[in-house]
C-alpha cells in the first residue's frame, strides 16, 4: 500500500478485487482500508456484503451493524442487513431494516422488490403485490420484478394478471430461468 493515496483509491481496488472474484484481495483491501479509516461506512458495508458472499453471515451482520452504529441511516447498510435477516427466515427483522432503509432513501427502489420478497415469503401476497408493483413503477424494464409479481397474483388466483406480468418477463428476458415454469403453468391455463 501506498501511504500517499487516500482511502477512496483503495476502495476503488478493494470494490474491483469483489466484482472480479478476488475475495481474498478484497478482504485484504477493506481490512487496510478500515486500518486507516475506521469509521468508513462503505466500507464496513461491503466488507459485511463480502462476508455473507463468502458464507459468514454472523461476520456480514457485525459489519452491517458496525456501519449503523457509525451513521445510523446508512441506508446501504439497512438494505443489506434486512436481505441477510432474509435469507436467515428472520422475515420481521428483515422487513424493520428494509423500512428503515426506505425512510433513508425512498427512491431506492430495490427495497421494494426486497420487501415484497419478504412479504411474499410469509405468505402476505396482497402486501407483496403491491411492493411489487411500487418497484416497477420505478423499474418498468425488469423482468424478476414481473416474474414475481405474477408469481404473487398467481398465489392470488388471478391467472389473467399472472399471465400478462409472465408474457412481460418473456417480452423483456426470453431466456429468463423461470421461463420453463411459466409455460408449464401457461400450459396448464389452457
Amino acid at each position: 500500500p501506498d501511504p500517499s493515496k487516500d482511502v477512496n483509491y483503495y476502495l476503488n481496488y478493494a470494490i474491483y478485487f469483489s466484482r472480479t472474484g478476488q475475495l481474498g484481495q478484497a478482504l485484504s483491501m477493506y481490512r487496510y482500508i478500515l486500518q486507516l479509516d475506521p469509521h468508513n461506512v462503505v466500507a464496513w458495508t461491503n466488507l459485511g456484503n463480502l462476508c455473507q458472499r463468502s458464507g459468514n453471515p454472523l461476520a456480514a451482520e457485525g459489519c452491517y451493524q458496525k456501519a449503523l452504529s457509525i451513521e445510523p441511516g446508512y441506508y446501504l447498510a439497512h438494505f443489506n442487513l434486512g436481505r441477510l435477516y432474509l435469507t436467515e427466515g428472520r422475515v420481521e427483522e428483515s422487513l424493520a431494516e428494509l423500512e428503515a432503509a426506505r425512510r433513508a432513501n425512498p427512491r431506492f427502489a430495490e427495497t421494494d422488490f426486497e420487501t415484497a420478497n419478504a412479504l411474499a415469503s410469509s405468505r402476505r401476497y396482497a402486501q407483496a403485490e403491491e411492493y411489487y408493483r411500487r418497484f416497477l413503477t420505478a423499474k418498468p424494464d425488469d423482468p424478476e420484478g414481473w416474474y414475481r409479481l405474477g408469481l404473487v397474483l398467481r398465489e392470488l388466483a388471478r391467472p389473467g394478471e399472472a399471465a400478462d406480468c409472465f408474457r412481460a418477463v418473456l417480452r423483456l428476458d426470453p431466456g429468463h430461468p423461470g421461463r420453463d415454469q411459466i409455460a408449464a403453468w401457461a400450459a396448464g391455463q389452457k
